[in-house]
């Protein structure tokens, strides 16, 4: 459950970061 937690706060970084 953390690792899947880990993901969901990678990709959201990488959303910002694109926007």
């Amino acid at each position: 459950m953390t690792g899947n937690m880990r993901g969901g706060v990678l990709l959201q970084q990488r959303d910002l970061r694109s926007n």
